[in-house]
């Protein structure tokens, strides 16, 4: 008996696939859906498949298999990424850094040293200065922010200057 040669793909996932084909924008994914396709279809073996998709006779097997046990789905590429290796959550960090948020909203200039020792004391361990910027990137937080206003400023005399400064 042949690889899966007693199982059949039902003519609502040829649909299914015939519809993620027209739409999938993944040369990776359409290879894939076209492996189980052309089977239902056409009836092709693994090795024409093989040789019309560019993938081993084994991975087209492998591709099968994948269908038989997961449907249409297990066709698709999951999307990829996420923090896996994190010194601190999302939450943590946003309480890390509303420690320092405080002297910006004063007008003051925040300093990207102090909020890396105050990172480095929360972890535990030293830390790159790469990881703080990524840290103050990751919330929008820019690297040189302009002051709103200054702290020590008198609106008299910043008046007086604006009307007597300009020149005609």
């Amino acid at each position: 008996m042949g690889y899966h040669l007693t199982k059949a793909v039902s003519a609502d996932d040829l649909s299914r696939i015939e519809h993620f084909i027209n739409i999938c924008p993944l040369a990776a994914d359409v290879k894939r859906l076209q492996c189980v396709y052309f089977r239902g279809c056409f009836g092709y073996s693994a090795e024409e498949i093989a040789k019309l998709t560019q993938f081993s006779t084994g991975h087209v097997r492998r591709i099968w298999s994948a269908y038989f046990k997961d449907g249409v789905d297990a066709l698709l590429t999951k999307p990829r990424g996420g923090r896996r290796h994190s010194f601190l959550d999302e939450s943590e960090e946003q309480a890390l850094l509303a420690q320092h948020a405080e002297a910006g909203n004063e007008g003051l200039i925040v300093e990207i040293d102090a909020l890396h020792k105050s990172l480095c004391e929360c972890v535990g361990t030293s830390v790159a200065l790469s990881t703080t910027y990524r840290l103050a990137h990751r919330h929008s937080w820019r690297k040189i922010a302009p002051r709103p206003f200054h702290i020590n400023r008198n609106e008299k005399q910043a008046e007086y200057f604006n009307i007597f400064s300009q020149v005609d």
